[in-house]
């Protein structure tokens, strides 16, 4: 998932914010044939597995996906 460098408006304080650009890893886990997404943020190293940083948490709307299948 992509966040590209640009201005986003921030919806819950309605204004507008510079974003130098950020990038998540989801991945789909297999759970007794049941498919599991799970997000993780390299960038925020105390965040556990599928939390995000709280200083994009407005702008994930904003993401775009970009599939890799193996």
């Amino acid at each position: 998932m992509i966040l590209p460098a640009g201005k986003y408006v921030d919806i819950k304080q309605r204004i507008e914010k510079k974003i130098q650009g950020h990038t998540l890893l989801e991945v789909e886990l297999s759970d007794k044939g049941r498919r599991v997404p799970v997000r993780l943020d390299p960038s925020c190293l105390d965040c556990d597995v599928d939390e995000v940083s709280e200083s994009i948490q407005a702008f994930l709307q904003n993401f775009y996906r970009i599939p890799i299948i193996a």
